[in-house]
């Protein structure tokens, strides 16, 4: 394994902090004193191009975390690596202590550090897709995403960097906002009545802070302020989206709508709801989606008209935009602790079949990945890419979920574009029907009841109940990891 335990940084000048703490993330990782240049420059112009508060909010987090290093962190919140002590978050196999000398600064976890520059790759394929072909949402929405994105790369780069409570909390809550915020922007899509029913935007029976205000509120915070005071301004601000399960669950249940009859949506849902019903924090949430969002859900898409063809592309986009989520799932320690599955077998096996899940996942969606190195999972996806993705689970986690993003973006868009009412998406959907019902062969093949409206199950063939199972899965599985996280981040906050 290439590791250099000891790296030697100049101070970093706050004008430069992403660029010289990446090269020196680069060298601690592989010996090399700079990493992609042509991938820095296109980062800093992707960020630079939505004329919006992050430049200042990635260099504010940067030097917060540099601050908090060298004051050894906070009286109730230390900065827990330290050089010559074990290394003691439970959580992670990764103990593994590394020491940058002239900033003090010491990591217990260095693949799940360097890891987190993963996310900043779906932060350059975003602005690539934009200038290829434009995203639908406003330039609001745009910029808040790429803020998300962002800051939840440096959250949880801060997190595992530090093991800190205020790390944490920059971790979770970027992370939620990622989410937040595209499934926002598609809820503005729905009928003018339901866009700002809270019930649906929020997934909350009161209205809360918008992601768009979130991500605002955190970039002022990273910013304008000292990191001692990033968790106080949170505070002041109320209840900011932070947790990434609802938008997640939301999404899984919109997709299962879109596709399947309420019959079929109810009893999928019946059986997960069981089986998940005494994991933690689970149950009250479910309720919430039984009782009230699936019912809001129905009535605001009851115009939505979709024909046999476009159920089934419906289908095949969905199941691969959350491929790599799902994937990612697997590879998180706090919810699979098998130690046979954080192996050194299967962890070579899970890195060696990452780009045939990518490549599956993109076939399945017909999205483009404009980032090779993403697409073939080689060694330039960040520093230490080579060695930290064949040994360490939890930072395939980190570089699966970032390929989610974007798929996640774009299938949000494209239910948009479904529920918008807009009169050539229902006469695109009319004609895709009558299409399926002059093709008699076909519907025979795939075994499609000729009544969408049946409630029943047993009208729909294997591959329709397969597709429920795994949708509605892959949102529980995802359900399951975020409530880990938020469990961990809440003991954290109160050590």
């Amino acid at each position: 394994m290439r590791f250099w335990c000891v790296a030697t940084l100049f101070v970093l000048a706050q004008a430069d902090n992403f660029q010289q703490f990446v090269n020196a993330l680069s060298s601690l990782a592989t010996g090399d004193p700079e990493f992609d240049p042509q991938w820095q420059q296109e980062f800093h112009d992707c960020v630079a191009s939505y004329k919006s508060e992050l430049p200042g909010a990635v260099n504010g987090i940067i030097q917060g975390m540099f601050n908090y290093s060298r004051s050894h962190g906070a009286v109730n919140d230390t900065w827990k690596p330290t050089i010559g002590q074990p290394c003691t978050d439970p959580r992670y196999m990764e103990k593994n202590l590394s020491t940058i000398q002239s900033l003090n600064m010491s990591f217990c976890e260095p693949c799940n550090t360097f890891s987190n520059l993963a996310y900043l790759r779906a932060a350059t394929r975003f602005c690539r897709r934009d200038k290829e072909k434009l995203w639908k949402m406003n330039d609001d929405s745009k910029r808040a995403f790429l803020a998300a994105i962002a800051m939840q790369a440096l959250g949880s780069l801060f997190m595992h960097g530090s093991e800190t409570g205020v790390g944490e909390a920059a971790d979770c809550r970027g992370q939620a906002l990622v989410f937040f915020v595209t499934y926002q922007n598609m809820i503005a899509k729905f009928p003018a009545e339901f866009r700002n029913n809270p019930i649906l935007r929020d997934v909350s029976l009161t209205p809360q802070p918008s992601g768009l205000e979130a991500v605002a509120a955190l970039q002022h915070a990273y910013g304008k302020l000292p990191v001692e005071e990033w968790n106080d301004y949170y505070l002041s601000m109320g209840p900011l989206p932070s947790d990434v399960s609802k938008p997640v669950v939301a999404l899984a249940l919109v997709c299962l709508t879109m596709v399947f009859p309420p019959g079929v949506v109810d009893e999928v849902a019946k059986v997960l709801f069981e089986v998940f019903a005494h994991a933690p924090g689970v149950d009250s949430l479910m309720t919430f989606m039984q009782k009230h969002y699936l019912p809001t859900l129905r009535n605001a898409t009851k115009h939505v008209k979709i024909g046999y063809f476009q159920r089934i592309s419906f289908a095949s986009k969905a199941l691969g935009s959350w491929m790599p989520l799902v994937y990612g799932v697997l590879f998180q320690e706090e919810i699979l602790q098998s130690k046979i599955w954080q192996g050194p077998e299967v962890n070579k096996a899970g890195s060696k079949l990452m780009p045939w899940v990518y490549k599956l996942a993109d076939t399945m969606t017909g999205y483009k990945n404009t980032d090779s190195h993403v697409k073939n999972a080689d060694s330039q996806v960040y520093p230490g890419a080579d060695w930290c993705r064949d040994k360490i689970p939890h930072a395939k986690w980190h570089e699966a979920t970032a390929n989610g993003y974007i798929a996640f973006a774009e299938l949000t868009e494209y239910i948009a574009g479904l529920v918008s009412a807009d009169e050539d998406v229902l006469l695109s959907a009319r004609s895709l029907e009558t299409e399926c019902q002059n093709s008699a062969q076909v519907t025979c093949l795939l075994g499609i009841s000729q009544d969408l409206s049946v409630a029943s199950a047993s009208h729909w063939p294997w591959w329709i109940a397969t597709t429920a199972v795994v949708l509605a899965g892959a949102g529980m599985l995802i359900l399951l990891t975020a409530r880990a996280r938020h469990q961990h981040a809440r003991e954290r906050l109160l050590m």
